[in-house]
């Protein structure tokens, strides 16, 4: 991640710096930083500018209310941990950040990024 964090213009970097000017990042809690990171550096890396919906991604709202193509159950568990992403067919374009998604794997239970333009490997 380090590598990435040196050129300013990286998912990473561009995560990371939205998340720096985060009025209410003092309130986070580790967890939510985190989650916080990894989402940002997976809308970055997917072009979500261009996402068909993207609502409320990067915004102040708890990232368990950011748009997410599985209306029917809750992407969060009790704990306030994300456990899934259900990105399915929503223009997603680019390389899955792993490394990043990598850090949620202990509460990740869920990918669900079917139906998009993504690329890289497994």
């Amino acid at each position: 991640i380090q590598t990435n964090l040196d050129d300013p213009t990286s998912p990473q970097s561009l995560a990371l710096d939205w998340l720096a000017d985060n009025q209410s990042l003092a309130t986070y809690s580790q967890d939510q930083i985190l989650q916080r990171f990894v989402l940002a550096t997976l809308y970055y890396s997917t072009n979500g500018q261009s996402w068909l919906r993207n609502d409320a991604w990067l915004s102040d709202t708890s990232e368990c209310d950011w748009y997410s193509s599985e209306a029917e159950a809750d992407v969060c568990n009790s704990d306030g941990l994300l456990d899934e992403i259900d990105l399915d067919s929503n223009n997603l374009s680019g390389i899955l950040p792993w490394g990043e998604l990598a850090i949620l794997k202990s509460q990740l239970v869920v990918l669900d990024v079917f139906g998009n333009q993504l690329s890289g490997s497994l």
